[in-house]
């Protein structure tokens, strides 16, 4: 029955069919009298009715649960939209949120009378089949006062109306002032901008990065205020003001996030693998070299604009460098190195370190300035795979 999602009617004729079957039950005589035998049908009649109420009760409880969850959300969201009215109106950000709370009551007027009628219906017919006392009392006062709980609200959100409407011509003349001033302060604010923002030419591009975090905080902020007073010039019919500063700020910013945020990635990343000791090394090259693959194509595609900053030269560079030294890392790693050319590595770059100890680490190579000596370091690790090992005989 349940899987065929029946609606109200189809409940309310299967119950009407139990009611029959209680009736033809009923209507089975308790004696039968045939000849010398006389049949006492009253243990049957008793069980099939027994058998009856469990099925009755069964459907009549699956559409209760269904009528006491649809009440409850009703009931729900009368108290939470009530908590909502009781917000006090001190600006324009707090009159809009009771605006959009009366508008959505208003909305909502209509339908709801008509989500409450079949509820109260159900119940109704519920009453019929269950006995006396089976249907909790809270749920029956709910079925009472549903509808004058609704009826109260909506006299609420009309009351609020009415008085803001009365007071309407404050807020529409702190609306005006406010968003003169906001208008002084995005122009105040694209100023500092350009003269202490990321677009400065010649500061470091993590200092770069820290101010570019200011100013998005600062953007974010005044977004939402613009957010307010648009609102607000809607709700009073004025014409919306335009900020065309706060529009460019704003595109500056995304595109300066594709860049910093790249660059703080590549950064990050390169700074962690610096620390990690050679045998992992060896173990990730293949997805290290993968990473910075990926890093290098997100560069190539940042926007043209972008390419004469300090910033984006050095990410630039810091991944080109890093693409240089990993075909030699690579090189290096392979099984054919062994503790001579490690010794002929050191003697190449002038340097010295313990290829065996914990503090032989990728950091190690870089300081040791392997790129400078690729050369070398290529025809050394090159040779290792073409001469005979001494000690095993084999390439």
């Amino acid at each position: 029955f349940i899987s065929h999602e029946p609606t109200l009617d189809d409940y309310e004729t299967q119950l009407k069919r139990f009611v029959n079957v209680d009736t033809e039950i009923d209507a089975i005589h308790s004696i039968y009298n045939i000849g010398a035998l006389s049949l006492n049908t009253r243990n049957i009649k008793e069980q099939l009715t027994t058998e009856l109420e469990g099925w009755v009760t069964l459907f009549s409880e699956n559409l209760r649960n269904e009528a006491k969850a649809q009440m409850g959300g009703i009931f729900e969201y009368i108290r939470l939209t009530q908590g909502k009215l009781t917000r006090e109106v001190t600006d324009l950000e707090s009159l809009l949120f009771i605006m959009e709370v009366l508008k959505e009551v208003r909305e909502k007027e209509a339908d709801m009378l008509l989500e409450i009628r079949p509820i109260i219906a159900l119940y109704d017919m519920l009453e019929d089949f269950l006995p006396v006392g089976y249907i909790q009392q809270n749920e029956l006062d709910q079925k009472i006062i549903v509808t004058s709980s609704w009826t109260k609200l909506v006299g609420e959100c009309e009351s609020i109306t009415y008085k803001l409407s009365k007071e309407q011509g404050h807020y529409r003349t702190t609306l005006i002032n406010d968003v003169r001033e906001f208008a002084a302060d995005v122009k105040s604010f694209r100023a500092d901008y350009l003269a202490n923002g990321p677009m400065v030419q010649g500061i470091k591009p993590m200092d770069a990065n820290q101010r570019l975090n200011r100013f998005k905080e600062e953007f974010e902020f005044r977004a939402r205020k613009l957010d307010v007073f648009e609102r607000g010039e809607t709700l009073f019919n004025l014409p919306v003001t335009p900020y065309p500063e706060l529009a460019v700020t704003e595109k500056d910013i995304k595109l300066q996030s594709k860049l910093f945020g790249l660059y703080v990635d590549v950064i990050n990343t390169m700074n962690e693998w610096e620390t990690i000791e050679w045998s992992a090394v060896q173990e990730n090259i293949e997805e290290m070299s993968d990473k910075v693959d990926g890093f290098a194509l997100r560069c190539k595609r940042m926007p043209a604009r972008l390419r004469d900053w300090d910033a984006y030269l050095e990410l630039k560079k810091t991944i080109e460098d890093f693409q240089n030294v990993l075909p030699l890392l690579q090189e290096l790693s392979k099984d054919s190195i062994k503790p001579r050319h490690w010794e002929a590595v050191m003697e190449i770059t002038g340097t010295e370190f313990e290829v065996e100890s914990e503090d032989f680490t990728l950091q190690t190579l870089l300081d040791a300035k392997i790129v400078e000596h690729s050369e070398d370091i290529e025809e050394l690790t090159d040779g290792a795979w073409h001469r005979i090992d001494a000690d095993t005989g084999y390439a």
